[in-house]
């Protein structure tokens, strides 16, 4: 049997064996919640929290969180209804029982207040409700989303790290070259997603979010099966990036952008996406340096990566395009 025909069955089988493990998981199945909490009166709000696990809403000093009612609660949905004393000024509620790598991403929405997002994990549980923050610490929390954004997501990381394999193969394994290309390579991609990400959160490109992290899987796929000696071109790449930023901004407008500091949240968020893309390569690209030290070496090094990338991206456009394609 042909050696390409080995490897797209090894990929088959492994995607099979993925699919079979996963019993129908959705695409995307990450450790992501998301919190909303609505002002209703004075002192009073309405806590729409969708996480998974036991994850419990606890009310600070002076306010009392309860169920609205049983039937508001699902496996994963709980409805509250949180009264205070006095406004909700100086109130906030944390989340207990977040496991590590959960997050959940936050918005308040108050009556005379501008919108305010924050993102919340088992190291940092805890959601102020005072209204808008300083505008520093609106840069703060959207820098830090943009960076969980990519480090959460698996598809991205995996597409990076392709990148990296493409640059350093290319470079036939020198460091420094393999460095210089891959820079190009993160320019382009970086100015194609951060266009189609400001483009749909500010509402001027609309674009079924389904259909986008379908693509987003596609990406990976095609990006594997790219001849590497060949290299991805700056503008190919700049095309896929086009597709993450898409991706990028489902995170970003799930989140929502305050309203009165919108394009510093914005600014903010993709300069977090940024400085976790370049963590990212840095480490990939040393590790694949590590590596792949003899000929040998870089070749068992090339084809894991081609099949982890491959592969991932295979099983990840299969179970997102069923979800597109059932009613």
């Amino acid at each position: 049997m042909r050696p390409a025909l080995v490897r797209l069955a090894v990929c088959f089988a492994l995607i099979f064996a993925a699919l079979l493990l996963s019993r129908g998981a959705s695409a995307h199945a990450l450790a992501r919640g998301y919190l909303v909490v609505t002002e209703t009166s004075a002192g009073r709000a309405l806590v729409t929290l969708r996480a998974p696990g036991a994850v419990e809403v606890v009310a600070s000093d002076g306010c009392e969180a309860s169920r609205v009612d049983a039937g508001a609660r699902s496996q994963t949905v709980t409805v509250l209804r949180l009264t205070c004393r006095a406004s909700l000024d100086g109130a906030s509620i944390s989340l207990h029982g977040l496991a590590p790598g959960q997050v959940v991403v936050a918005r308040v929405e108050r009556a005379a207040s501008p919108v305010d997002g924050a993102v919340l994990t088992a190291a940092s549980p805890r959601l102020d409700l005072s209204g808008a923050p300083p505008l520093g610490a609106t840069v703060r929390r959207y820098v830090r989303l943009g960076a969980e954004h990519v480090a959460s997501g698996v598809d991205h990381v995996l597409f990076l790290m392709a990148l990296a394999w493409h640059a350093l193969r290319r470079a036939d394994g020198r460091a420094r070259a393999a460095a210089k290309r891959l820079f190009g390579l993160a320019t382009a991609f970086t100015l194609a997603h951060s266009v189609t990400l400001s483009a749909t959160v500010l509402g001027v490109l609309r674009f079924p979010s389904d259909i986008a992290e379908a693509l987003i899987a596609l990406s990976l796929l095609l990006v594997a099966l790219d001849e590497p000696r060949q290299g991805t071109s700056p503008l190919l790449v700049g095309a896929f990036g086009l597709v993450h930023g898409l991706g990028f901004a489902n995170g970003l407008r799930d989140a929502g952008l305050p309203d009165r500091a919108t394009a510093p949240a914005l600014v903010a968020f993709n300069v977090g996406v940024e400085v976790a893309q370049a963590v990212v390569l840095a480490v990939v690209l040393f590790a694949l340096v590590a590596l792949g030290r003899t000929t040998r070496a870089r070749t068992v090094t090339d084809q894991a990566s081609r099949y982890a990338v491959g592969c991932a991206g295979a099983y990840l456009f299969l179970s997102r395009a069923a979800l597109v394609l059932t009613p």
